[in-house]
């Protein structure tokens, strides 16, 4: 194959995961976790580098802030992790010169064209598609450097490596993992062909000097925070089982993704002469992909001796990775069993495309404000969990009131300006809930609202003191509507919520005094 030729099929393979990326990208309202990205984002820069807010680093937030407007749709909000979705597709290839042939690098890139994790999380407001893209930067630069014999060019790829590894270490914590085990392989590259120690331990100082502080970030959080207590540390079988659902197409139930799993280790098996060959020429590259495909175990093993990790999301990083083994593997066939292998593979995963759609299901936020539009409600309470930011997206164009009730005081959170959301959202509520924000006399306010009726908003709202503050009003139930959202899968999956609306009338009139930012 020649380059022209490849150069052509790399743009169709491009364009192909470009159309399924921003295809009916807004069509989803933002489910919670994305919500809450847009508001975060209004934290002061520097306090989410230094101060436990998130698990998540400070870059995705800055990014996001810097170029999605306030006004914008979820479209506008999911169009970064669309552009790194994309950008993957040729950093895929490019990684794929670095160990095999044209039509292997092709082959790895068409695969992550059309993995469906990637699409989907190529649609989501979340930090998880730019951290990708970072590991296949960092993963390149490290082969790169680790095989470049002229000493100005491998330092300049070595220090380019420190800037990208220090990017996704604060976008992410999983990006230790990934950083740390390529560190690790840099020693015994030393002098294969013509990487030198003092290079090698210049590098490792460099990003650990760097991340530093963000690894003492993560470490208070740890200790402040509720970390990933929710989730459930998976056996073995569970995880191999949820491996061969991230990775391989068709792999429904956890039987048919053991065995698909157990079909790919064959083929690696089958193609060992392949890896002892690719290991006599370039020792580098296939060592960092093979600590690079090894992360979800890693996480897996971080959970049993910290906090499990391991889900679906923190996982994705290393799907270009099996793309490219997969590709490896394939490549221990010829001529026509080759031929046959890949166009498979291609039909799978296109097919499991159409079967499964472009993004998992999310939260029933659209349905939910089509049904607060119905009811003739005076104020919209929300429940002021972790999932408000998601209610208050849906109704941000509501002309009623939205409120919140804590520290014993009713609070206006939206409703009454335009910018109600994220921006004022932050400013009233979620800013001063974690301390960040301590409002002065002169920005907040007060006023009165006469109410008849009430429609409350919850999914998985526990709030007692909300509950107890309605009862003392004396409301009534009329109405109710529940989704029907269920999760199926486990918390490692992700999967959608319940959402409840309810119609609240009072016997008689009721007046609450509201706390609001004045303008």
């Amino acid at each position: 194959m020649s380059g022209g030729q490849s150069r052509i099929l790399l743009a169709t393979i491009v364009v192909i995961g470009a159309f399924l990326r921003l295809w009916d990208i807004g069509s989803q309202p933002l489910w919670s976790d994305e919500a809450l990205t847009a508001v975060i984002a209004h934290a002061p820069p520097w306090a989410l580098a230094t101060k436990p807010i998130d698990p998540s680093g400070p870059i995705y937030y800055w990014v996001h802030r810097l170029f999605v407007p306030e006004s914008g749709g979820p479209a506008a909000m999911r169009a970064i992790s669309a552009l790194c979705g994309i950008l993957i597709i040729p950093m895929t290839y490019a990684l794929g010169r670095q160990l095999l042939e044209r039509k292997g690098s092709l082959l790895a890139a068409a695969l992550v064209s059309l993995s469906f994790p990637l699409i989907d999380y190529s649609q989501e407001a979340r930090a998880y598609s730019l951290l990708t893209l970072l590991f296949c930067v960092a993963g390149w630069l490290a082969m790169r450097a680790a095989s470049e014999e002229n000493a100005t060019n491998r330092r300049w790829l070595l220090a380019e490596f420190c800037v990208v590894s220090t990017a996704a270490l604060y976008t992410h914590f999983v990006a230790f993992l990934f950083t740390a085990s390529i560190l690790l392989v840099f020693p015994g590259m030393i002098g294969r062909p013509a990487l030198r120690r003092g290079e090698v331990y210049a590098t490792i100082a460099g990003v650990a000097l760097l991340g530093a502080a963000e690894a003492w970030r993560i470490f208070t959080y740890a200790k402040v925070g509720s970390g990933f207590n929710w989730l459930q540390q998976c056996s073995i079988a569970e995880c191999s089982s949820l491996l061969a659902r991230e990775w391989l197409p068709g792999a429904t139930t956890g039987l048919v993704g053991l065995a698909l799993l157990a079909l790919f280790a064959a083929g690696m098996f089958y193609a060992r002469h392949q890896f002892a060959t690719m290991w006599r020429s370039r020792p580098a590259a296939l060592a960092v992909l093979l600590v690079w495909l090894a992360q979800p175990f890693f996480l897996w093993v971080f959970g049993l001796i910290f906090t499990p990790v391991l889900m679906q999301r923190t996982m994705l990083p290393s799907w270009p990775a099996f793309a490219l083994m997969l590709a490896f593997v394939l490549g221990a066939f010829s001529g026509r069993a080759w031929l046959i292998a890949a166009f498979g593979s291609l039909l799978l995963y296109a097919g499991t495309l159409v079967l499964t759609g472009l993004s998992r299901p999310k939260e029933e936020w659209s349905e939910m404000a089509e049904q607060v539009s119905r009811t003739n409600s005076g104020a919209v309470i929300v429940c002021a969990h972790w999932k408000a930011p998601a209610a208050l997206a849906a109704l941000r164009r509501s002309p009623r009131p939205m409120l919140v009730y804590r520290h014993e005081q009713w609070q206006l959170v939206g409703g009454d300006h335009a910018d109600a959301w994220p921006k004022r959202y932050a400013d009233a509520f979620w800013l001063r809930e974690i301390g960040l924000r301590q409002s002065s006399p002169q920005t907040l306010g007060r006023s009165l609202i006469n109410l008849r009726s009430v429609t409350l908003l919850e999914s998985e709202c526990s709030d007692t003191a909300l509950i107890k503050a309605l009862d003392r009003l004396n409301g009534r139930l009329v109405g109710s509507w529940r989704s029907d959202a269920r999760i199926e899968r486990g918390s490692a999956f992700g999967q959608p919520a319940p959402i409840s609306v309810k119609a609240l009338e009072f016997s008689e009139p009721v007046q609450l005094r509201v706390l609001r930012l004045k303008n």
